[in-house]
């Protein structure tokens, strides 16, 4: 039997000392309301970074990527994120 996939993404901000906590976990596995998803920090790496700063996160093919540590975890708590779920694929 095959499921439905629908594969999003969801974007949020996150402060400074938010982003000094997650950048060095880019495709690292974390958890959005209980949905397990991959952490794109690779865009955060910058000298100067900004007073917010994007957070992207793939809800698709985690298997492949490891745990995000707790600390990574608890900071996720700290984003605010988009209302809006960006959907890339949804297969019947």
């Amino acid at each position: 039997m095959q499921t439905n996939q629908t594969d999003y993404v969801l974007i949020g901000y996150c402060d400074r000392s938010t982003r000094k906590a997650i950048v060095e976990y880019d495709h690292h596995v974390v958890e959005i309301a209980g949905v397990p998803g991959v952490l794109f920090t690779f865009h955060l790496k910058m000298e100067k970074p900004a007073e917010q700063n994007l957070v992207i996160v793939v809800f698709d093919n985690i298997k492949i990527y490891p745990t995000a540590p707790p600390s990574v975890q608890q900071a996720m708590e700290r984003v605010e994120w988009s209302n809006q779920k960006i959907i890339v694929r949804d297969d019947p």
